[in-house]
This record gives structure tokens, C-alpha cells and sequence, in this order.
């Protein structure tokens, strides 16, 4: 029969039952940050770095919404860090679980800065501390620019996580954890280069990532948990190819000719890609140095002639190509065999690719290749200092030396400005191997300063019978491009072929100020997006904002503001052939509901150019007809 204990033991048994009761409960529920959860399939780790994407139109908070939408079972963790924002809940640095319909508020640890890789180190032990399972995820929500600009910043300190910082932040987490990353995402613009894959390929078995810009809306986070949850351990090529396939439904919905890319890489197939790189490196480094000028002028036209993403024109960006387009043009003359082997391990490395259909094929990877950037020395030596292909950071080093050498590769030079019958002009190119675009140009003097106000494509480019390569426009005073319902100012128009290897002249960007409507001192600097719809007419469709600032990275396009007025940008052009941008207040105009690009505008206002940029980014035009 059974008997009772004696009261101290009962005391004892008492106490013990508590505690152990304690600790089920504290591993059952989200708990602080020192509750140790039982260990899961996945756990997922997200780190949103909100910035302006947030400020500006809640971007954030949309995803976060829609993480929201499908509940996580207990197999699976998702959480985050959240701030880096200008706005209430967002300044300080949250730690943040997702259950479906619910977001937990782990801890709040105050004003911390987002772009410091200690901030995300810590996050990353943490999570995986507190967070066990059998496998990790990371994704970075937020800006990006490439390898040599890095992701965020975040908007209260400016600060931004470079590429080194961003493999040191993970390097020295996963030697505190033991850790190792199934997949390392990055739910942000222009990340999926071959240098930042080679960077994390000690870290994470896959990449997912974007080779182009991002829209606002970001990836699609109810395929990424519904994928998770219906399998927690589901294999990650499915898995990645469902987020893809989402992503690009996502975009085709909101905006069915928009542009987006994204792209799973397998980490651990990368080093025949490198192998094949440091070959093509090296071969390319020998031509330049055994002829420089016409090696340079081959790699150039190649370059030109990449899918580039962007590179704009007349403008900085942040010069990457597609790997497999760049290196498909024959006027690099590689030796056999050795595009086909880059091809073959490209084929291997990256899984699955998809893409909208504005663009023609891709390889799911960029690179970065200079063009504008070949003069700006920030953005040479950030290359120059990762931890990349040797032989290619000397290729792109000797290539940069050549290029800035005027003697080796001198600018395009036009002759006069002539008339050609009672509206037309011409003017001839000298050493137009440097040319990358030519243009007609209205331009105004104003106080010894040159600006150019409009340009449009000219009528033909051609050769005549002496080789030498002819710009003309049949009429100068007609052809332009306005902005504006009750009235039409000029703007520059920028042709955005160069992503699609053969020049498109129904895609174009526009550098214009926005102001708002409630608060005339509320003015953001950025590009129109345009393109010409079914019936030939030009619209804006999206606003690129922070372009033309001094911002490391790049936003994401958004949509359009309606509350907004535009001021076109006015390039001015120093002695040097050096552009920059300037604004006249005077000159904002309302879009109206229908932001429509007007053509063929009559414009007498102003002198006409011809004009042309060479591949490094000087601007030259003709002086007027004597």
C-alpha cells in the first residue's frame, strides 16, 4: 500500500517538481533574451535595418505583416532585430519573435547602431543561442550596394555594414556558436555578386539574392514561412527555388513590367567558378600590360556591351555586370576554352535564377567591372581590399591604371558644330573607341556656367566616307522630352540600355528633386523610372530615391508619389568635362494622375549640342556654330 513521504522529503520533491516545472515553462514560451527554447528544425534570424524604407513608406512593416500571415509551428523560429529608423519603434534595437498572428517583444535594448558589425555579432549569438536548432538561417533586410558598398545604412547614425564588416560580424559569431548557415539571404538590392559570394562561402552552404535593383515590396515573406512551415526541413534548393518563384509572382503582380531578379547560389560549388576567374584574371592582366591602349579599348567595348545593372549613363553607379555577359564577348579574345569552363561552373554554382522578362538571359551572379567608377578611388580601393580573386583584382587594377593614364587612352574629342539644312546639326568624333553614348543637348549659360537642361537620342549615328564617326540631329529645335500637366519643363533623359546589351529607346531614367505637396521643404533627390507602355507613350512608373547623393548604397525603387511635385535636374559641366547636378526651385511641376513623359516637344529655348560621354564619364560637347 502505497505510504506518504516524510515531510521533509515532501518538502524536497515539492521543490523539485517547481523548479523542473519552471524550466518547461520557460523553454515552452517566447521568453527574454536568457529563455533557451527547445531545439528546432530552423531558425530563422532577420535582420531589419529599416532606414528610409520604412520612414518613407512602411516597407518594414509590410513584411513584417506578412511574415505574420502564416504561423509558424514549433519546429520552426523565426526573429529579428528591428531598427535603424527614424521613426517611433523603430530607433532603438528590438529583438522581436514571430508568432503568426502575434510579434513578440523580446527585449528592447535601447539606441543601438545597426550598420556596426558588433550589433549584428551579437544578434547572431544570441538568436542562435537562445534559438537552437538544427539548422540557420540569416537574411539582411535593408539597402544594398553591391561589394564595394556594402548593405544598410541605418538612418540614425549613417553607419553602414561593408562587405569585410559583414563577414567579420558572422565569422567571429559562428566562432562563439559553432554555427554554420544553410542560408545566408539578402532581402535588398544588388547583393548577388560573385565577391560576396566568395565572402560567405566559409559561412553558409547557399546565397539567395538579388543580382538587380529590389522594389520596395521586397520578397514575398508569406512564400518564404508558408515553404517553412508546411516542411521545416525541406531541403534548401526547393526551398530557395519557392521563395524565388514567389518573389518574381510578387513583382509580376505588382507590377507586371517591372524589373526584378533573384537567384540561390550553392557556396560549395564556387571553387571552380574562382578557379576559372583567376585564369581569365590573369590573361586579361598580361594584355593590358603587353598593349595597353588596345586591350583597354576590347575590354571596354565588352564592358559597354554587358548586361550592367546599375551603371547608368551620364551618372555613378555602382558598375556591376553579369558575370557570363561580360566575359561572352568576343572582343576579349580569351583563349579557348576558358569562357566555356567559367560557363560550365557557373552552370553547377548557381541552382536557379529567374528573372522578369525585360531582361534578356542572366547568370545569376554580377561582378564588378568599372566604368564610371574607374575615377572614383573610394570605390577602387573598397575592391581592392576584399577577399576576392587576386588575379581579377589585378586585371581590374591594371585596367583602372590604363584608364585614368590620358596619354595611353586619350578622351573623344569633337570637331565644330555644323548645320546641316535650315534646322539640323552635326559635329564629327575623334578617338571614338572612348565613346560610350552620344547625345543632342540644350544647354544655358548662366554666369560663365554651362547646363545642360534637355537631351534626347540623336537622329543617326554614322561614318562618313573619310571613317570618321558623324552625330546628327535632323532637327535640333524639336524631339525633346518634357515633364508637367499645366505646364511642360525639359528634362534630361537618360537611355537605360546598357542593362540589355542592345540599346532600348523606350527605357529611360530621369534625375529630378520630389517636393512635397504638404511641405515645400520636403525635397528627396532621386531617378524617374520610364518606359513607353503598349501604345508608344512614355511613362514614370517608379521614383529611385537617394541616386544622386553621397549615400554608399543604393535604395529600392518605390512607387511613384502622388503626393509629390517634380523638378527636372539640370547637369552642369565643368572645364574638365566633370557632371554634376543641380536643381532650379523654380522649376517644379505636378505629374498629375497620369504621370505621363511628354515627346516631340518644341523646345528654342537655349543653344544646341552635340554631345558625348566617354566610358569613364567625362562629358564633352560641341560649342556652337560660329
Amino acid at each position: 500500500m502505497p505510504t506518504r513521504p516524510p515531510p521533509a522529503c515532501a518538502g524536497i520533491l515539492l521543490r523539485l517538481f517547481a523548479v523542473f516545472s519552471l524550466l518547461l515553462a520557460l523553454a515552452s514560451c517566447g521568453g527574454g533574451s536568457g529563455a533557451v527554447q527547445a531545439e528546432a528544425e530552423t531558425t530563422v534570424l532577420v535582420y531589419v535595418i529599416a532606414t528610409d524604407l520604412e520612414e518613407g513608406g512602411g516597407e518594414a512593416s509590410a513584411n513584417l505583416a506578412e511574415m505574420q500571415s502564416v504561423a509558424p509551428n514549433e519546429k520552426v523560429n523565426l526573429v529579428l532585430a528591428t531598427g535603424g529608423a527614424r521613426k517611433d519603434g523603430w530607433r532603438t534595437l528590438q529583438r522581436k519573435r514571430v508568432l503568426g498572428s502575434r510579434i513578440e517583444l523580446l527585449e528592447d535594448l535601447g539606441p543601438r547602431d545597426m550598420g556596426q558589425a558588433s550589433t549584428l555579432q551579437d544578434f547572431i549569438e544570441w538568436g542562435v543561442k537562445a534559438y537552437p536548432a538544427k539548422r540557420y538561417m540569416l537574411v539582411l533586410w535593408d539597402h544594398g550596394g553591391g561589394p564595394n558598398a556594402g548593405v544598410g545604412p541605418d538612418s540614425t547614425t549613417g553607419s553602414v555594414l561593408s562587405l569585410p564588416m559583414l563577414t567579420q560580424a558572422i565569422s567571429n559569431a559562428r566562432a562563439q556558436t559553432g554555427a554554420h548557415f544553410d542560408l545566408i539571404g539578402f532581402d535588398a538590392c544588388l547583393m548577388a555578386s560573385v565577391e560576396i559570394a566568395k565572402a560567405l562561402s566559409p559561412h553558409a552552404n547557399y546565397m539567395l539574392a538579388s543580382q538587380e535593383l529590389e522594389p520596395g515590396g521586397g520578397w514575398d515573406w508569406r512564400a518564404f514561412m508558408r515553404e517553412l512551415t508546411a516542411d521545416p526541413a525541406i531541403d534548401i534548393e526547393p526551398f530557395g527555388k519557392a521563395v524565388i518563384d514567389g518573389y518574381i509572382a510578387k513583382q509580376e503582380k505588382e507590377e507586371p513590367n517591372g524589373q526584378s531578379t533573384l537567384s540561390l547560389t550553392d557556396l560549395r560549388r564556387l571553387g571552380p567558378v574562382m578557379e576559372a576567374l583567376d585564369e581569365i584574371g590573369g590573361y586579361l592582366e598580361e594584355r593590358l600590360q603587353a598593349d595597353p591602349t588596345q586591350a583597354w579599348y576590347d575590354i571596354t567595348m565588352a564592358r559597354a556591351r554587358a548586361t550592367a545593372f546599375l551603371s547608368p549613363r551620364l551618372m555613378t553607379g555602382v558598375d556591376l555586370v553579369d558575370l557570363l555577359s561580360f566575359f561572352s564577348w568576343s572582343s576579349l579574345n580569351l583563349p579557348a576554352g576558358q569562357y566555356e569552363k567559367l560557363e560550365a561552373a557557373m552552370g553547377e554554382a548557381v541552382r536557379y535564377e529567374r528573372h522578369t522578362a525585360v531582361y534578356p538571359q542572366l547568370s545569376g551572379l554580377t561582378m564588378f567591372m568599372p566604368q564610371r567608377t574607374i575615377l572614383k578611388d573610394s570605390t577602387i580601393e573598397a575592391y581592392s581590399e576584399l577577399d576576392f580573386s587576386v588575379p581579377m583584382q589585378a586585371f581590374v587594377g591594371e585596367y583602372v591604371k590604363v584608364g585614368r593614364n590620358e596619354d595611353l587612352v586619350p578622351r573623344p574629342g569633337l570637331g565644330p558644330l555644323m548645320k546641316e539644312g535650315e534646322t539640323g546639326i552635326r559635329a564629327t568624333v575623334a578617338n571614338f573607341d572612348s565613346m560610350v553614348y552620344g547625345f543632342v543637348a540644350k544647354g544655358v549659360q548662366q554666369e560663365g556656367r554651362q547646363f545642360i537642361i534637355a537631351t534626347k537620342p540623336p537622329s543617326e549615328i554614322t561614318r562618313d566616307e573619310s571613317d570618321q564617326l558623324v552625330i546628327r540631329d535632323a532637327n535640333a529645335d524639336e524631339g525633346w522630352f518634357a515633364l508637367g500637366t499645366d505646364r511642360k519643363v525639359p528634362v534630361v533623359m537618360i537611355p537605360d540600355g546598357e542593362r540589355y546589351a542592345v540599346d532600348d529607346p523606350y527605357r529611360y531614367m530621369v534625375p529630378v528633386v520630389l517636393q512635397s505637396k504638404e511641405d515645400p521643404d520636403a525635397v528627396a533627390g532621386g531617378l524617374l523610372f520610364v518606359r513607353s507602355d503598349e501604345e508608344g507613350v512614355l511613362r514614370a512608373y517608379s521614383f529611385l530615391p537617394d541616386m544622386l547623393n553621397d549615400s554608399p548604397t543604393v535604395a529600392r525603387p518605390d512607387e511613384l508619389p502622388t503626393d509629390a511635385l517634380v523638378a527636372p535636374r539640370l547637369m552642369e559641366v565643368d572645364a574638365n568635362g566633370q557632371a554634376s547636378w543641380i536643381y532650379d526651385p523654380s522649376s517644379f511641376v505636378d505629374l498629375g494622375d497620369d504621370p505621363v513623359v511628354h515627346q516631340n516637344v518644341t523646345f528654342t529655348e537655349g543653344t544646341n549640342h552635340i554631345g558625348v560621354e566617354d566610358h569613364r564619364g567625362y562629358v564633352i560637347l560641341s560649342q556652337p556654330p560660329k
